[in-house]
């Protein structure tokens, strides 16, 4: 039977029973690899419903610091091109008819006891669904109890383990659905040769993040994989450049003492590799080398070293530094061990997002691309540390830790000022290698 849907409604085949057995399921889980058309799917559907009558609907994801990490953008872009008659607030939409509500939340910035203030809630729509903790979803489970209230989960597979998968993809109430870009007509050419390009690279890769396999051991797991990575080259971010920051990793006993300076895009402007065990020198090159970029923002790892940062400051009146200590607290404990792991995942984040540019340095992807996850349980996330990988692969990451701080750091930096720069002809003269 051939059923005739609104043009708001025209997604792939296979995942039309979201739609069409809406009454006989309570969960609905949509799972699979990248470009699969889950999360456009369950948006339109949301668009339409909120259309018919006053709804109460909350996207959530598990972290979610702004709304830009959410469904947002989404709804937006759907609204706009179909001419919608919704409202679109900073962190909420709604209808100007029926006067249903779309709201935006991460239940773990939140707080447990805040995913209580769910009960009202008609849908409830969790993207990134296989980073929803055990924890998190005994809570929300029992909160959702509104009469013929739903919930939708869109996830692609992390783990076997992953905690929504485990509790729904066979439970009677539950539609499950599996799909993946070969199955998604609406996907574009562009995304399929990014898929043929993963392949040739991983298969691994290309099964996970394609075809939406589940990664089966935690314990070798990459933070940034090679194809990950791979997919920025040629990417050019168009926006103001209003950061610059040196980002230095002053390792010493035979390793690279590395110095980078980056700006907001992640694009490396210069990039700085000494042999050098004098702390005091490493400091007065270091501030002669950001001067020639007229850099005055520095993230240093300062473990073993705050003396470099303290003549840094002596050398450099009123320069903001950004101290970083990897074995110290993450700024989100229940999340990661250390501020090591938080630094590396807030990186792979960037990365994966494609809100960096590709760095250009061999090197420093190769190294970026060999740190494993060390460790994920139900709550923490651990990094392998520099001892482990020196004794893997002997060597040790000092690009790559130096390249993700500084990723990091960017969030704490202050703005860039051309005026701070030498003039070009003080650059002609000046050489911060004889500092």
């Amino acid at each position: 039977m051939t059923i005739e849907l609104p043009k708001i409604l025209d997604i792939p085949e296979k995942l039309l029973p979201i739609i069409t057995e809406c009454n006989n399921f309570r969960y609905f889980l949509a799972e699979g690899g990248r470009s699969g058309g889950k999360s456009q799917a369950i948006a339109r559907w949301i668009l339409y419903l909120c259309d018919q009558k006053k709804l109460r609907v909350v996207c959530g994801r598990e972290i979610q610091h702004s709304v830009d990490e959410s469904v947002y953008t989404i709804f937006v872009d759907l609204i706009t091109s179909y001419k919608l008659p919704y409202h679109i607030l900073a962190t909420e939409i709604k209808h100007i008819k029926t006067k249903s509500s779309i709201n935006f939340r991460g239940f773990r910035e939140q707080g447990r006891q805040n995913i209580k203030g769910l009960e009202g809630v008609d849908i409830l729509w969790v993207d990134e669904a296989q980073s929803i903790t055990k924890e998190t979803l005994d809570i929300i489970i029992p909160t959702i109890r509104k009469d013929k209230s739903k919930i939708y989960w869109t996830m692609n597979r992390f783990l076997e383990t992953d905690a929504v998968w485990e509790k729904f993809w066979n439970r009677k109430d539950c539609l499950h659905i599996s799909i993946n870009y070969l199955e998604n007509k609406f996907c574009p050419q562009k995304m399929k040769d990014e898929a043929d390009i993963c392949k040739q690279l991983s298969i691994d890769d290309y099964d996970h993040i394609w075809m939406g396999k589940p990664r089966k051991d935690g314990g070798i797991l990459k933070v940034v994989t090679t194809s990950m990575y791979e997919a920025l080259r040629g990417i050019r971010i168009d926006r103001p450049i209003t950061k610059r920051l040196f980002t230095g990793d002053p390792s010493l006993g035979g390793d690279e003492c590395v110095a980078y300076i980056i700006n907001e895009n992640g694009r490396k402007l210069d990039e700085l590799f000494l042999h050098e065990r004098d702390e005091m020198k490493i400091a007065g090159t270091w501030v002669a080398f950001a001067n020639r970029s007229g850099v005055k923002d520095y993230a240093i790892d300062i473990i073993g070293f705050k003396g470099i940062a303290d003549r840094i400051r002596e050398l450099a009146p009123g320069c903001n530094m950004i101290e970083c200590i990897g074995s110290g607290k993450s700024s989100r404990p229940d999340d990661f061990l250390n501020l090591r792991a938080e630094i590396y995942m807030y990186a792979m984040n960037e990365i994966q997002n494609k809100r960096v540019e590709y760095f250009d340095d061999k090197e420093m992807v190769k190294q970026l691309c060999d740190i494993r996850i060390k460790a994920i349980n139900s709550r923490k996330i651990k990094i392998e540390s520099k001892d482990d990988i020196r004794k893997r692969i002997l060597r040790s990451p000092d690009r790559a830790d130096a390249y993700v701080q500084g990723v990091f750091a960017l969030q704490h930096c202050r703005p860039w000022r051309r005026m701070d720069a030498y003039s070009e002809k003080e650059e002609l003269v000046f050489d911060w290698r004889a500092a």
